[in-house]
């Protein structure tokens, strides 16, 4: 416990240990325990210390140890809530003595640390949260950032052509792939392709001139291996075609609707036959955010679902960021028209200028009109006046 007091002294609560993975905060001399800007920078007073001086309030710092150790963040919480529990019933009893600001200041302090720890923990567990929602919403939001973008179903859809796809077939797992950056085909299978291939529209390449088409399986693999490990069309392994015909492929996909369908027809194919839910990918930990990105946890076995799973997770929580920092710059938007419009009509009085006062183009006199009163309808109290 944190507290040990007795009525004979001034309240104080004990130093906390150390906890492994906590900031150690810098003496500096003549930094006042009180003094909040040294707290959050790591400065605290090397005289007239309290046992809470040398704990930061800082969020960042908290951030940094829940990332390294979160059992021992939670130890020091709980710990902070016990001693939270205590003081008030002892600034009862010490009521009207000395004791009474020391023990409120304890309790001042105490909060300052707590609310810091719950931030942390609340930015810490951000990451989760989003994961949970993307994997509940997944395909929604894909379709969201079509419909965004203006761009309809395509008309052939699947269910034109569901006699041609296995949609209905047995469940099946296929072989693991070695490596999920080592082509050919870390993404599609045959049974996937099988499903897919109704769907890709027909070849432009009319007759036996000029370069012959790539083979639309590769590309639309790169198009996924892209997408889902969220990378940059120059980051491509070597096996896939060249960057600018999967770059033109892609928009062809897109911009017509046509992949859309595809990813309608690949997410049911993991719900029918890969029997897959991403909310239970999510519960087991399958997913990581690291560096504004989902990546798979190191040590998996590289499924074909895993992979499909990643696709559709990557790129729902990429479309749930570009929906976050539009809300924000909107907000921002607001916030700055409804400051204009508090300018505009509570305008501040600013003195005029020396130069503006020495000119004398600049200060003509005014005409004024006066209009003569009427004496004999004054009252009799304004008549005292004259």
């Amino acid at each position: 416990m944190l507290n040990t007091l007795s009525p004979s002294v001034a309240p104080a609560l004990p130093r906390p240990p150390v906890l492994p993975g906590s900031p150690i905060l810098r003496r500096r001399r003549g930094g006042q325990p009180s003094n909040r800007n040294a707290l959050i920078h790591g400065l605290y007073a090397a005289k007239n210390q309290t046992p809470l001086t040398s704990v930061s309030t800082s969020i960042a710092n908290y951030r940094q140890m829940l990332a390294q150790s979160p059992g021992s963040v939670l130890e020091l919480f709980q710990e902070i809530q016990a001693s939270m529990d205590l003081i008030p019933q002892l600034m009862k009893k010490f009521e009207n003595t000395p004791l009474f600001l020391p023990l409120a200041k304890q309790m001042l302090q105490l909060v300052k640390i707590s609310a810091s720890i719950k931030t942390a923990w609340f930015w810490h567990q951000q990451p989760l949260r989003d994961l949970q929602f993307v994997a509940q919403f997944a395909l929604a939001l894909i379709r969201y950032n079509y419909h965004d973008y203006g761009i309809t179903r395509d008309a052939d859809s699947f269910r034109l052509v569901f006699e041609k796809s296995d949609l209905n077939s047995l469940t099946f797992r296929e072989p693991i792939c070695p490596n999920l950056s080592d082509p050919p085909y870390p993404f599609i299978t045959p049974r996937q392709w099988d499903v897919i291939e109704p769907l890709l529209p027909p070849s432009d390449h009319a007759g036996c001139c000029g370069r012959p088409p790539a083979d639309p399986r590769e590309l639309l693999d790169a198009v996924f291996w892209k997408f889902a490990h969220h990378a940059r069309w120059q980051d491509l392994p070597t096996g896939y075609p060249p960057i600018l015909t999967c770059r033109r492929y892609y928009r062809r996909l897109f911009l017509s609707g046509r992949l859309g369908t595809i990813h309608r027809a690949l997410y049911k194919n993991l719900l029918t036959r890969g029997k897959a839910d991403l909310t239970a990918f999510v519960k087991q930990g399958c997913f990581t955010i690291t560096e504004n990105k989902v990546t798979l946890r190191a040590g998996l076995d590289e499924t074909w679902q895993m992979r499909t799973a990643l696709l559709f997770m990557q790129q729902g929580y990429q479309v749930l960021r570009r929906l976050r920092r539009e809300q924000e710059q909107e907000q921002r938007r607001l916030r700055r028209e409804q400051e204009q419009e508090q300018r505009r009509r509570f305008r501040s009085f600013r003195m005029p200028s020396m130069r503006s006062l020495q000119d004398p183009s600049a200060c003509k006199e005014a005409e004024f009109s006066f209009t003569p009163l009427d004496l004999a309808n004054l009252g009799p109290k304004c008549r005292k006046w004259l």
